[in-house]
């Protein structure tokens, strides 16, 4: 699972508005037995102020035995304001 720290702040009205892209990581349990996207890089593409894309880019992985996907895939996360 891929995830994304962007501040976000509240207007009065309940609006929510992305004020500025922290970082990106992923989920990682060392224990898991099934296939888990191990991002290796992540990149910031756009950010406004309802929008933030992030490309991951990395491979599938077992963590418990190491089992690898040698093939790199890419990804385009789009976050949006609800």
């Amino acid at each position: 699972m891929v995830s994304a720290r962007i501040e976000t702040t509240f207007f009065s009205t309940g609006t929510p508005k992305f004020i500025r892209y922290i970082d990106a990581g992923y989920e990682w349990n060392p224990n898991s037995t099934k296939y888990t996207f191990r991002a290796m890089t992540t990149e910031l593409e756009s950010f406004s102020s309802s929008s933030c894309k992030i490309k991951y880019t990395g491979n599938w992985v077992v963590p418990a035995t190491g089992l690898a996907d040698l093939t790199y895939t890419t990804y385009h996360i789009t976050y949006k304001v609800a």
